[in-house]
């Protein structure tokens, strides 16, 4: 796999075994994976539409308690991004947002 050589620049090490990587512009690999749950995501796609339906995909699927670190968050070369973000999170009682100095969130789902 090609993301997972880049990331890893050569064998994985054995306790990453448990991460999968999924080739393909979202929202087409999603296909692959609708029934599973998650403890923790990470949603790095630079852009308005991929982050959204990232969002709308995975939030469902993310247990109580569980992390979603939105990178692109408050970057300012990623305007389209945070305003998916926002447009997604404002007003639901199921999150708890936490923007980052830096940029970027983290969100624990709640309930």
């Amino acid at each position: 796999m090609l993301a997972r050589s880049a990331v890893f620049a050569g064998s994985p090490p054995t306790e990453f075994d448990s991460f999968e990587f999924h080739k393909g512009w979202i929202p087409a690999p999603f296909k692959k994976i609708e029934n599973a749950r998650f403890c923790y995501t990470h949603i790095d796609v630079d852009l308005a539409e991929p982050t959204r339906d990232s969002i709308e995909f995975l939030w469902p699927r993310l247990n109580p308690g569980g992390v979603m670190v939105l990178d692109d968050y408050g970057g300012m070369g990623y305007p389209g991004a945070k305003r998916a973000i926002d447009a997604f999170f404002e007003g639901r009682s199921d999150a708890f947002f936490i923007e980052q100095p830096a940029g970027g969130g983290i969100v624990v789902k709640l309930a």
